[in-house]
């Protein structure tokens, strides 16, 4: 059962501070600078990003990273939304 707990909304520098730094993933995972994304361009994008309606939608936060040294080029992209709350 999941419990309830009620939405938390995060500003433009709390999405910075959610998306995964290099230390805390320690020294496997390497990557490119976080990106916050608001306004009129985060309105246009989400929905295709999403693959979902996004009424609401304040910012989107990115990161991609690999694994270091992989010579397949493991991948992990991180994207967090948030939303208005109402």
């Amino acid at each position: 059962m999941t419990p309830s707990v009620p939405p938390v909304w995060v500003d433009t520098t709390g999405l910075y501070a959610a998306l995964p730094s290099g230390g805390s993933i320690g020294d496997v995972m390497v990557g490119g600078d976080p990106v916050v994304v608001r306004g009129d361009e985060v309105v246009k994008g989400c929905p295709e990003l999403a693959k979902s309606p996004c009424t609401g939608i304040q910012a989107i936060g990115n990161r991609d990273m690999e694994a270091r040294g992989s010579a397949e080029e493991a991948c992990v992209e991180f994207t967090l939304f948030t939303f208005a709350t109402a």
